[in-house]
């Protein structure tokens, strides 16, 4: 099943409380965060790639431009639904934390044929550690052009079964103080 997934690496976010583009920080041994996230999810899926605004990732890898003149995350959604025309599983850049376990248990969930698995912890769900079926672009389409770009509107629509995560797991990195704590915590 997981060679049927294409796995994305979301990383065109405006970086606004980082104050620069948090997706070519260095982490993790890796000259940038996309790359530690791009290599993470290679060992779980033949077909991965990044998704981004323009080309800025120093290193190869398979590429889909979010061509919104927005910065809106169903919109990208929606056009990685597009691109791929396949079960897509999606991870934000700034979420480096997320294990393999994690990653694999979701896969496994999703074979049970439902259209979306979403990552829970205790401060929510995280629609951007999660698992969508092509069939759902019709409702991001919907939402969209009813100028609805919030992807919990989306869940309300949609068969959702949520795979509950440790907090720690989603700790993303939009400041630069919680960048400065996680490569405090990825060298322990």
């Amino acid at each position: 099943m997981k060679n049927t997934i294409c796995a994305v690496v979301v990383a065109g976010g405006k970086s606004s409380r980082m104050g620069r583009d948090k997706s070519l920080l260095p982490f993790g041994g890796y000259e940038t965060l996309s790359e530690y996230q791009y290599r993470k999810l290679r060992r779980h899926f033949s077909d991965v790639r990044l998704s981004g605004k323009t080309a800025k990732f120093p290193f190869e890898a398979p590429l889909i431009l979010d061509e919104s003149e927005t910065f809106s995350v169903m919109r990208t959604l929606y056009t990685l639904l597009r691109k791929c025309k396949r079960p897509l599983f999606v991870l934000a850049v700034d979420t480096p934390f997320v294990s393999d376990e994690t990653i694999e248990a979701m896969c496994a969930l999703y074979e049970a044929k439902t259209t979306s698995v979403i990552a829970r912890s205790e401060s929510g769900l995280h629609p951007l550690c999660a698992l969508y079926d092509p069939k759902i672009v019709a409702e991001v389409e919907a939402l969209i052009a009813h100028k609805e770009e919030r992807l919990h509107a989306l869940l309300a629509r949609i068969d959702t079964i949520t795979f509950d995560v440790k907090e720690q797991e989603m700790h993303n990195l939009n400041t630069p103080e919680a960048y400065e704590e996680a490569l405090k915590e990825s060298r322990d």
